[in-house]
């Protein structure tokens, strides 16, 4: 009798089409998508966002389980962040994503997606 095992070990790549929107002056979304399958190396268990001021010294890491989005809020307005992410398996982190920046707004200015934004170029905007 035979039997066959399947050694998982970390991934080997990192969450691809990664997005940050500002959704306030001090809350940030980010998005993703799964890894390569073939980077998986198992079933990824959790992904781990690393974000930090890019200026300072101050870092965090939060772990967002099962999901591929995170709400970020309680950050410093119009200061500027690094976010980095990677996914996880049982027996560890895969590498993280090149590096993507992104400044909280400032107070008193709002977010429009680009839909309302062309609405307004091509209508209201003379």
């Amino acid at each position: 009798m035979s039997s066959s095992y399947v050694l998982y070990t970390a991934p080997t790549g990192y969450p691809q089409n990664i997005s940050v929107a500002n959704i306030s002056i001090t809350t940030i979304d980010v998005h993703w998508d799964p890894l390569h399958l073939h980077e998986q190396n198992g079933e990824i268990i959790r992904y781990e966002i690393y974000l930090w001021e890019t200026d300072s010294n101050s870092n965090w890491t939060i772990v967002a389980i099962n999901s591929r989005s995170a709400h970020i809020s309680n950050l410093d307005a119009h200061t500027l962040y690094t976010v980095l992410i990677a996914a996880a398996t049982v027996p560890g982190r895969g590498p993280y994503s090149p590096a993507l920046m992104v400044q909280t707004l400032e107070g008193g200015e709002f977010v429009c997606n680009s839909k309302y934004q062309k609405l307004l170029h091509d209508h209201l905007i003379p």
